[in-house]
């Protein structure tokens, strides 16, 4: 299966929690209609946890066959496809971090790291292991590790991962805790310093991006 590794069987229950929860953008809000009863339908289909149902909706061209077993209109289950794949990002290449160096990027490489989920468990227990491997500067490795840490967020790309870093927020567990009006004023400050991008976002985006932080594995 594509995409980001569900490191643990995250079960039908919770998925409708999580969508009860989520701040759901106004296309996705039908997915709250008979939540519990459509995916109860396609628990007695076969589809025993979201792990099993990434798999079975990962085409668009497997929704068709998936409905006619599990009795859910095609309409709903393509809505439920793309929610359930925006809660989990797929890996960033480490090209996406431009700005850490050519030189940077090919001796990581060749030592097989090539994405930011591959450089996050690489670093799990500190970034000098890897510095070693590599010949990267352990502060680059560092900085490495806290931005591939934060992509896995829903939401949060290279750019406002090191937006997010440099206002304070450092991991997705410190982003998860994080009050957005706070999150807004300080991540305001650090953009308006540095100019990570530049668009503006709102304390209601910053509201779901805290939440989403607190499903990060």
């Amino acid at each position: 299966m594509s995409g980001a590794v569900v490191k643990r069987c995250v079960t039908l229950a919770e998925l409708a929690e999580r969508l009860r929860t989520t701040d759901l953008v106004p296309s996705q809000r039908p997915l709250l209609e008979r939540t519990d009863e459509r995916l109860a339908e396609l628990a007695v289909a076969g589809v025993a946890s979201v792990a099993d149902l990434r798999a079975r909706l990962e085409y668009m061209s497997s929704v068709p066959a998936v409905a006619t077993v599990s009795g859910v209109d095609e309409d709903y289950l393509v809505l439920l496809r793309r929610a359930v794949r925006g809660f989990y990002p797929r890996p960033r290449p480490l090209r996406a971090f431009d700005w850490i160096g050519p030189e940077s990027m090919a001796a990581l490489a060749s030592v097989g790291i090539t994405d930011s989920e591959q450089l996050r468990l690489a670093t799990r227990s500190g970034p000098v292991a890897l510095a070693e491997r590599s010949g990267v500067a352990v502060a680059t490795i560092a900085e490495l590790a806290e931005l591939t840490d934060l992509v896995r967020v829903q939401w949060v790309n290279p750019s406002l991962a090191r937006a997010l870093v440099a206002a304070g927020y450092p991991s997705a567990s410190a982003l998860a805790a994080a009050d957005p009006t706070e999150l807004a004023l300080a991540l305001a400050a650090a953009n308006e310093r540095r100019r990570f991008f530049d668009a503006t976002i709102g304390e209601r985006d910053l509201g779901r991006i805290v939440d989403a932080a607190g499903y990060a594995d």
